[in-house]
């Protein structure tokens, strides 16, 4: 029995325009790791016959919700679908799963999708004996954008890899579905087969997976490792918490482990945690040595080009044109670790001082809910987790696909979307105060203030904090050169700064100045920097 079986009519597929263009490819299971089940959920990857009848169900509801009518589906599609199942568990080979998640409260299976090998020739270009497929995902609409999509093909993706594939196509993603497939790492069949002809970059070559286990072989030879080693708040027992370190820059992780081990007079103890540190920091650049993925902050594409990187052009007419803007982006987000590693960044800095000085990651025992906005590659979130901010539900939004591409080989971020930060977040965010806390970092030079702003206190709870940066016009550091003045960037005074936070209906809480928050290529293009001065800024929504 053939898997084409089971789709709907031509008329159907032409008219929902189901063809390979709609197909998704994880390019690298390497990169996946155990699903973490959302809160009050179980995800399980099931043989009972009685779980596959949840799987005929969803294929039959998951082509009606497409726009399919049931006239365009066979006449007897539920028992074609079961008898296929039955067919490619057993006889057929196809390793065949039934993904489901269950609702512990109430006992209630509410989603499900179905996992198996490919059947027939691959859909892409691989030289791979095994391919894996999914299809009939669907989650009840009532439980949508809770994770449990993602958790489940997280799920699927394991079930690929346990079946020797290093790769997996779906079938048929709908404009819904893209989203939760993207920030796992699939990406459209084309930008797949168009990477083969590029040279790959959108394919992660770097095995994670072999990453994480040489840390847990590394730190296993300490002699009481435990979710409370180096006072981190990092489980060392998860491999999501452990991809995180691996992951990290070094000057990030050196960020991290180095702040906030003060315990006052408790010298014998801080001196151990400072060891603990000190064992993590050199595991992980060990790590990243072994598998190529150390960053030498004096020799990069950074450092290679910072004469030309000096050059000026337009940001402000730039950020006029959005696809442009996003253009440009794409294009850095492949090298943007580097960028950051080389130019001295001290946004991390500040994150760590405010993470620890004031967030309480339990947030009164429910789940702490950010946004980060024009996250970029992901990096203050990825600081976040590395902070202790383990279980917060983190949405990540940027301009640039390229950047968010990036991002979500952190897997930092619980959700995200492509979005242009000028036009608000409405059409992804319908719902106001639901965020407790907003991150903008090195952005708001090309970001309309007043859309931005408003739209962050619409987003908060009251009593909810962001967390912003803007460059800062300050006259009394005397710069032989204005640092971004060749690009059109332009920052802002303190005055003006606290007129913008006090005309969005903020309460200011600080302003922390930075002369240096991080070093641009200087306009003279001789391959010196010039320091950029930062506002870092604390405010609240006020309660009501």
């Amino acid at each position: 029995m053939l898997f084409t079986s089971l789709l709907p009519n031509k008329n159907a597929l032409d008219r929902i325009k189901f063809s390979k263009s709609r197909m998704m490819v994880m390019a690298d299971l390497s990169n996946v790791i155990s699903p973490n089940s959302p809160n009050g959920f179980d995800i399980i990857t099931s043989d009972y016959e009685i779980h596959d009848e949840i799987a005929v169900q969803a294929w039959r509801k998951m082509w009606i919700e497409s726009g399919c009518t049931i006239d365009e589906l066979s006449h007897d599609i539920d028992s074609m679908t079961r008898q296929f199942i039955k067919q490619a568990r057993n006889n057929l080979g196809l390793k065949y799963k039934t993904i489901i998640a269950k609702d512990i409260a109430t006992d209630t299976i509410i989603g499900s999708l179905s996992s198996m090998l490919w059947q027939g020739e691959s859909p892409i270009s691989s030289k791979d004996e095994y391919i894996g497929t999914v299809w009939g995902v669907f989650v009840n609409p009532s439980y949508r954008r809770r994770g449990i999509g993602f958790s489940m093909m997280q799920a699927c993706c394991m079930h690929w890899k346990a079946c020797g594939c290093s790769k997996g196509v779906l079938i048929y993603a709908s404009e819904e579905g893209k989203r939760v497939y993207e920030k796992i790492g699939f990406i459209p069949r084309d930008n797949y087969e168009a990477s083969l002809v590029t040279g790959g970059e959108d394919v992660v070559l770097v095995d994670t997976s072999e990453m994480i286990q040489d840390l847990k072989e590394i730190l296993c030879k300490e002699i009481a490792i435990d979710n409370n080693y180096g006072k981190l708040g990092i489980n060392f027992t998860n491999e999501q918490h452990l991809l995180w370190l691996v992951m990290a820059l070094p000057s990030q992780l050196h960020t991290v482990l180095n702040q906030d081990i003060s315990l006052g007079n408790n010298n014998i103890l801080e001196n151990e945690i400072i060891k603990m540190r000190n064992n993590i920091f050199q595991a992980v650049i060990t790590i990243q040595k072994k598998h190529g993925t150390l960053i030498n902050p004096d020799d990069n594409w950074f450092t290679q080009n910072i004469k030309r990187l000096g050059g000026g052009f337009d940001m402000q007419k730039l950020a006029t044109d959005p696809k442009k803007l996003a253009s440009k982006f794409d294009r850095l987000s492949t090298k943007y670790d580097q960028w950051v590693t080389s130019n001295r960044s001290k946004v991390d800095h500040w994150l760590v001082k405010r993470i620890r000085s004031d967030m309480p990651l339990n947030n009164n025992g429910k789940q702490l809910k950010c946004i980060d906005i024009s996250c970029g590659i992901g990096l203050p979130s990825h600081t976040l987790r590395l902070c202790g901010m383990t279980d917060a539900y983190i949405v990540g939004t940027d301009i640039s696909i390229g950047m968010l591409t990036q991002a979500k080989h952190r897997c930092v971020y619980n959700d995200t979307f492509v979005c242009n930060a000028n036009t608000g977040f409405n059409y992804y965010l319908p719902e106001s105060g639901c965020f407790d806390l907003a991150i903008c970092m090195g952005a708001m030079e090309l970001l309309d203030h007043d859309v931005v702003l408003a739209e962050i206190v619409r987003l908060l709870r009251a009593g909810g904090k962001v967390w912003l940066s803007f460059q800062w016009e300050n006259s009394n550091l005397n710069l032989l050169e204005h640092p971004t003045a060749h690009q059109n960037v332009y920052g802002v005074s303190i005055e003006q700064c606290k007129a913008v936070i006090d005309q969005a209906g903020l309460n200011l809480i600080s302003i922390d100045e930075c002369n240096d928050a991080f070093y641009t290529p200087s306009p003279k293009m001789n391959g010196t920097m010039n320091p950029v001065p930062y506002l870092f800024v604390e405010a609240e929504v006020p309660c009501e």
